[in-house]
């Protein structure tokens, strides 16, 4: 038997994945029906442990807002997170962090075209623009979501001019650099005496 057909047929897994689904279909259902973010004219995607439907009942919500240029204005930003922040109450979900430090409105300019800046980083772009493609599942805005992933993509491509032996070595190293990031992330919280739960490193 395959491993992806034992992860299958994995009981905890596959309560978790029916969670993770219910869960996120209420929160799409929230979304369109609220009248702040069913006029947002971008995207809403869902990363972490309801992105890759691993969700258990004490998972918080990672949500990542994009917008279109356009549509981009301090007021509506605000409106929509806030929007977003009573929705994830009536979830009854774990409670944003409060400082807000990930919650926020990006712009489809930040993921696409920060690629390679300074910016990217002190701007959590390149977090954001990471878990789009490795992880992302949109919950408003199907469109403006497929839109902004084939965009990013391409900007990863963009110096492939047809030659057969080309390979995505900006790509690949954005991947690696992303995989070091939560290493030290995890090392950061795995030293944290206040956390109730430990974790197992796996070599």
């Amino acid at each position: 038997m395959s491993a992806l057909e034992l992860l299958s047929k994995h009981k905890g897994l596959s309560d978790r994945r029916a969670h993770s689904k219910v869960k996120l279909d209420e929160l799409t259902t929230l979304l369109r029906e609220d009248k702040h973010v069913r006029t947002f004219g971008g995207t809403i995607f869902s990363a972490g442990s309801y992105g890759r439907l691993e969700a258990g009942n004490k998972s918080d919500l990672d949500i990542f807002v994009v917008s279109r240029e356009e549509s981009y204005t301090p007021l509506s930003n605000v409106r929509i997170l806030g929007a977003i922040a009573d929705i994830n109450d009536q979830l009854s979900l774990p409670a944003f962090d409060e400082s807000m430090r990930f919650f926020k409105v990006y712009t489809e300019n930040d993921l696409v075209n920060n690629l390679g800046k300074p910016k990217d980083d002190t701007e959590n772009s390149f977090t954001a623009r990471m878990l789009l493609v490795l992880e992302g599942r949109v919950v408003f805005g199907d469109d403006k979501y497929e839109i902004l992933t084939t965009k990013v993509v391409e900007n990863y491509f963009r110096d492939n001019k047809g030659k057969k032996d080309y390979r995505p070595l900006f790509l690949l190293n954005d991947l690696l650099r992303y995989w070091r990031t939560l290493c030290l992330n995890y090392e950061d919280t795995r030293s944290d005496q206040n956390k109730k739960w430990r974790k197992k490193t796996l070599i």
